[in-house]
């Protein structure tokens, strides 16, 4: 394959469920791109709101956009159809909520051709943002490049939308659904190309990953149970390698769970994954506590946006 250019194409992959809020200044991120060769796939997963026909009226007036429908069938099933119908030599998910620089895509092909031909996604850095668009958290700038695997097992450095991923990389792999979306989808599936390629970084901040207000502890027990899910899926699918990290991190989300969820059985989950990895299965009750007990005493604070600059995105 030549070297990434201005004449690669590229397929932008947008699942939404629901989205009407956010979705269509998302598409608009996606189309304002200075990369102009791509093609924009929305998958509307059976919403019941207008998040259809935004993505119609979007792509009435983008050429580039196709609308693809189907039932309700959740975040990795949409991921997949459109990767599916997907014509670009590079993928690249992107969230309903959430938003991206200008120079994004442009910016990951520049690291890919700048790069071993065997690396297979590249990431870029995100800023958390709120419904306003604004950076509500300090950044987070992981470098983690090369044959990584060991270490991308104890970090997840990106989110859905930040990675460039090459197609040829991909392969018949595809966003997994025995995580019955709970989360981890897109942390599994670059972990399975990490398996066996290289990952690289574009060392910029260019999306703008948006949080919700009003996630509760039924949503934070979810999220746990989708990092056990993986693990025991990462240990399936690839029997003997790393097994000391997989363990270890099987204990630390296990204690987690534990810690989060309430009713018979928590202490005896907990016995069970201190028994695995004690020192981890320690500093994760010692760290909880310690959080609990500094809520009390100073009541939880909100996320300081007073002074946020709004997130880059175009206009």
């Amino acid at each position: 394959m030549p070297a990434p250019g201005p004449e690669t194409f590229v397929s932008v992959i947008v699942p939404a469920w629901n989205a009407e809020e956010t979705l269509l200044e998302t598409l608009e991120s996606a189309a304002a791109q200075t990369h102009r060769n791509l093609e924009i796939l929305i998958v509307d997963d059976g919403s019941t709101d207008r998040t259809g026909d935004i993505a119609a009226g979007f792509c009435a007036s983008e050429p580039r956009a196709l609308l693809l429908r189907q039932d309700h069938r959740g975040l990795a099933a949409a991921r997949n159809r459109a990767i599916d119908e997907a014509k670009g030599d590079y993928i690249a998910p992107l969230d309903a909520d959430d938003l991206w620089h200008a120079q994004k895509i442009e910016r990951q092909l520049q690291t890919f051709a700048e790069s071993p031909a065997s690396v297979g996604f590249v990431y870029c850095w995100y800023q958390m943002i709120d419904g306003e668009g604004r950076v509500t958290e300090r950044p987070w700038a992981p470098v983690m490049e090369g044959s990584v695997f060991h270490e991308h097992l104890k970090c997840n450095v990106g989110t859905g939308s930040s990675p460039l991923i090459r197609r040829s990389a991909l392969g018949d792999l595809r966003y997994s659904s025995e995580l019955r979306n709970d989360g981890c989808e897109d942390w599994l599936l670059q972990l399975h190309i990490a398996a066996g390629h290289e990952i690289a970084c574009t060392r910029a901040f260019l999306l703008g990953y948006r949080q919700r207000p009003g996630a509760m502890s039924q949503q934070k027990e979810r999220m746990a149970r989708a990092h056990i899910r993986m693990y025991e899926i990462i240990r399936r699918d690839f029997p003997g390698r790393e097994t000391r990290t997989v363990e270890r991190e099987l204990a630390r989300w296990h204690a987690r769970h534990a810690l989060i969820r309430r009713g018979n059985g928590r202490w005896a989950e907990i016995a069970r994954a201190f028994a695995k990895a004690p020192l981890v299965v320690g500093k994760e009750m010692l760290t909880s506590y310690a959080s609990a007990s500094a809520s009390a005493r100073h009541g939880a604070k909100a996320a300081n946006t007073s002074d946020s600059i709004l997130f880059s995105s175009p206009s």
